[in-house]
């Protein structure tokens, strides 16, 4: 569904966003009302930049092989393509409250139940990816390097929270926009210096993650069809839990921009994935296999053991990049939460008990099993992201009347058989 929807815009816009990238580029650098996109921006990537971007891409290429990598990178051009469109989307169906924006999958949907769905939907996968998961790898990455006990760090990650939740919008805004850039840099500075400590095995790396992932191996064709689906399935999957492409979640940060067209707007989304997955994941991948290591079932075990050629300080300097990522990701889905909530929750009964359960969850988190949280994950987003391709599919003519006026010319002309 991500290729088909992903595929369709792309054709029926004539090739965007990857015929306009000087008129990409030149939005991106923009002074004009930059601030506002850029805040919007970051609270997005507080919610995408994640332990997917750690953890998911070792637990991708121990599910799938090293090929998983490529299917990552396949999906995220796609990916591209469909945040933009969901982005405009959010954009131009977004609501005044009085005091600020509000936006996302719910109200572009045309019919009470799927959004309905969709919100509900949204709101467990703020308790299971949003919360739980982060905190789960951030506790097992402390107690890895630093011996703390994970229920006492559970209860100190929930203190923090609750100081930044008490800032409500704004404040969780402000803490995105100082974090984010900075811990992306970080991050990036930290992997390449692990790449270049293993540069001699870099050609065997990306032979792997060709080979894996067309099944170029010495095998039965039915187990080179196994490995491909695998390979497939994981770096998809894996590649939407990072980027969140499709899923809806994103355009609740982008409708919060004053001042932008929706189009303009939509291509900061399409930044967001070339950070998210292009470079952060691709980084983890040839981190991962360019260290020789055999990557197990414990996907934080083996991320450590990649970093460690560098010595302790690597591990440490790991273990304080997946405890930052961790809690930007969760603040950010403790308003994506709060989002739907408000949706959901029209009488306003429940919104006060909201930030307490999502903080109880927090500690919970801290000592749950990694298995049933990436499958309640993987069901969640997946369901969302059903639901909101059909949407956007839905919305199309709107679609390709913005991206029209953004490029300065004509709808591209229906192709055959395309006219639905």
């Amino acid at each position: 569904m991500l290729f088909l929807c992903g595929g369709y815009f792309i054709l029926k816009s004539g090739g965007f966003p990857f015929r306009c990238p000087r008129r990409i580029i030149g939005t991106l650098l923009r002074k004009k009302d930059g601030k506002s996109s850029f805040s919007a921006l970051t609270l997005a990537l507080a919610g995408t930049l994640g332990v997917g971007n750690i953890t998911g891409v070792a637990a991708a290429i121990a599910a799938g092989g090293a090929g998983a990598l490529f299917w990552m990178w396949i999906s995220a051009l796609v990916a591209m393509m469909v945040k933009f469109c969901e982005i405009v989307l959010a954009m131009e169906h977004r609501r005044w409250d009085g005091t600020r924006f509000l936006g996302g999958a719910m109200y572009y949907m045309k019919g009470k139940p799927a959004a309905g769905i969709f919100a509900l939907f949204c709101l467990l996968t703020a308790f299971t990816m949003g919360s739980v998961m982060q905190i789960k790898a951030a506790a097992d990455a402390v107690e890895l390097v630093f011996a703390v006990d994970r229920r006492i760090f559970g209860i100190i990650f929930a203190i923090f929270l609750f100081a930044v939740i008490c800032g409500g919008v704004k404040g969780i805004k402000e803490i995105t926009v100082k974090l984010i850039p900075l811990l992306t840099l970080f991050y990036i500075g930290l992997s390449v210096w692990i790449i270049v400590q293993n540069h001699s095995a870099l050609p065997d790396a990306f032979r792997e993650i060709f080979m894996s992932a067309f099944g170029l191996r010495p095998a039965v064709s039915g187990v080179c069809g196994m490995m491909i689906a695998r390979a497939l399935r994981f770096g998809v999957a894996r590649g939407l839990i990072t980027n969140e492409s499709g899923c809806g979640t994103a355009p609740m940060a982008h409708a919060s921009a004053e001042r932008v067209s929706p189009a303009e707007q939509g291509v900061w989304g399409i930044f967001e994935v070339f950070v998210d997955t292009i470079l952060l994941c691709t980084l983890t991948g040839l981190a991962l296999l360019t260290s020789g290591i055999d990557i197990g079932e414990n996907s934080m075990a083996a991320v450590f053991e990649a970093f460690s050629c560098a010595g302790i300080a690597s591990s440490a300097a790991l273990a304080v990049s997946i405890l930052l990522f961790a809690f930007a990701t969760v603040i950010c889905w403790y308003y994506y939460g709060g989002e739907a909530l408000i949706y959901l929750d029209r009488k306003k009964r429940f919104i006060k008990a909201y930030p307490i359960v999502f903080i109880a969850v927090c500690v919970i988190g801290a000592t749950a099993a990694e298995g049933i949280v990436w499958q309640c994950a993987d069901l969640t987003v997946g369901a969302m992201t059903m639901i909101n391709l059909c949407a956007l599919l839905r919305n199309r003519k709107k679609i390709l009347e913005e991206i029209a006026l953004y490029t300065n010319i004509k709808t591209p002309e229906i192709l055959p058989g395309l006219e639905n």
